[in-house]
Order: C-alpha cells, then sequence, then structure tokens
C-alpha cells in the first residue's frame, strides 16, 4: 500500500504489487487506486501515478498494468491521458 497525506489524513491511496508473468513479463500490477471523494479533482490521482511509473522504474519494470472498471469514467480517462492504452479492463503503460 502506498498513500498521499495532507495534514495527517489519507487522501489517496493504492495497492500495488511487482509481479510477473508471461504476458506483461516483469509490471507494476495496480489493484487499487483510490482518492477521498472530497478530494477528487485536485490532482491527487495523477500525483500518484506520476510516483507510481517512477516506482515501477526503479523496480525495473517493463510496464505499469491498472486494473479498472470500465463504470469508472474519470478514472479511465486520466489514465488514457496519460498514455495508458486500454486492453480490456485493463490500462497498460510501457516503461520507456
Amino acid at each position: 500500500m502506498i498513500g498521499i497525506m495532507d495534514k495527517g489524513e489519507l487522501i489517496t491511496y493504492a495497492g500495488v504489487a511487482i509481479q510477473t508473468n508471461l504476458y506483461h513479463k516483469r509490471h507494476l500490477y495496480v489493484f487499487d487506486l483510490v482518492s477521498d471523494k472530497n478530494f477528487r479533482n485536485a490532482g491527487y490521482g495523477l500525483m500518484m501515478l506520476e510516483y507510481l511509473y517512477d516506482y515501477a522504474k526503479m523496480g525495473m519494470c517493463e510496464s505499469v498494468v491498472i486494473s479498472s472498471d470500465s463504470q469508472k469514467e474519470n478514472s479511465n480517462s486520466l489514465y488514457e491521458k496519460q498514455g495508458f492504452i486500454k486492453n480490456r479492463s485493463l490500462f497498460v503503460k510501457s516503461i520507456t
């Protein structure tokens, strides 16, 4: 779990694991990425995505893979704006 705190309050958190499989090879898998509803659209989700991308680089991953429900239109739009490519219920961004 990785979190962003603001004045002692948890604002955004992500549940992640570095994994290896045949399809994605070594990658950072993001199980959950959630922001407190009172702080959405305040830039914390973007801040977390940028951190996770850097974290994946340090972990020698080839990509970041995010599992996302198709009904989360705001989140999915953010992922696509940040260069993630939708692949079924996953969003994938290569580490270059």
